[in-house]
């Protein structure tokens, strides 16, 4: 039995007019009559009462009219549910720290959308310690983050920058002009760092502890430009890492190696327990080859 046959006989109960009825279903009255006779035909029933000029349900047909309702709103939740399934299925779901700009994840995203323009893409910007459970449900399943050696297990990933921390410095501070400092001489100053829930905050406070000295925070907050501002107006220093502070350009400020320091790596990660979906396949080998090209 095709339910697009029984989807059509409601249609002209509805309508009381096969001409009404193709109209709205944008079919000619020839083919809804055909489709009709073949239904009738089918389950061994007349339908409706060909007996006046009118259309009027037959006895049989008042009584399965309910039904047919009921499945036709049934059949437009199931299709329904699939489109949705492969709308989701299709889009391309990741998750990002919030450096886009700093380390090109803007480009990068941009460049693949204008490659691939049918493909929807969306990213949602969030602090490390929310991303791995994305990542964990499937509910992304990319994710730009900046992985240090001990967060690296887990992930498969592909590395897009390297970096390191430098200390930033008013660029009247008696250690301005040095190539290279001891962390341990910044001891006395006032530190204006990232938010307490940023992965860099947690970072930056265990390398003044491994240094010898508690940092004295004056300062957190979640945008480094700020920070930066606030360094070129001598309320203090600062520990960022030197391709997200660089980007902030300010002349009134200076970025000076530091040791010890910290590395990290900014990379596009996926779960090593998940498969990938096609198109976030697709994202994942576009990534790869521009990395593994140059």
């Amino acid at each position: 039995m095709d339910i697009n046959f029984l989807c059509e006989f409601l249609a002209i109960a509805e309508k009381g007019s096969f001409t009404l009825a193709a109209e709205e279903l944008c079919i000619s009255q020839s083919s809804l009559s055909k489709h009709i006779k073949s239904l009738e035909t089918e389950l061994g029933i007349q339908l409706f009462d060909r007996s006046t000029r009118s259309v009027k349900l037959s006895e049989v047909g008042k009584l399965i009219l309910p039904y047919v309702a009921q499945l036709n709103d049934i059949n437009s939740e199931i299709i329904n549910i699939i489109r949705q399934y492969k709308s989701k299925q299709k889009r391309i779901k990741i998750a990002s720290i919030p450096v886009m700009a700093q380390y090109d994840i803007t480009g990068l995203i941009s460049r693949f959308q204008k490659d691939y323009p049918d493909i929807p893409l969306s990213v949602v910007e969030l602090e490390s310690h929310n991303i791995p459970h994305l990542l964990e449900t499937g509910e992304c399943e990319l994710a730009f983050v900046r992985i240090y050696e001990e967060t690296a297990s887990g992930y498969d990933y592909i590395t897009l920058y390297k970096d390191h921390m430098i200390a930033v410095l008013p660029h009247t501070h008696e250690l301005a002009h040095e190539k290279e400092i001891n962390l341990l001489k910044l001891r006395d100053e006032e530190f204006l760092l990232l938010d307490k829930k940023t992965m860099l905050f947690e970072q930056c406070y265990n390398l003044c502890v491994s240094a010898g000295f508690m940092p004295n925070i004056s300062y957190t907050g979640h945008r480094p430009e700020n920070i930066i501002d606030l360094v070129s107006n001598g309320m203090g220093v600062s520990l960022l890492m030197e391709r997200h502070a660089k980007y902030f350009r300010n002349d009134k400020v200076v970025c000076v190696a530091i040791t010890p320091t910290i590395e990290s790596n900014i990379c596009l990660v996926k779960n090593k327990n998940r498969s990938l979906s096609p198109n976030s396949k697709l994202f994942w080998n576009y990534i790869k080859e521009i990395y593994s090209s140059g």
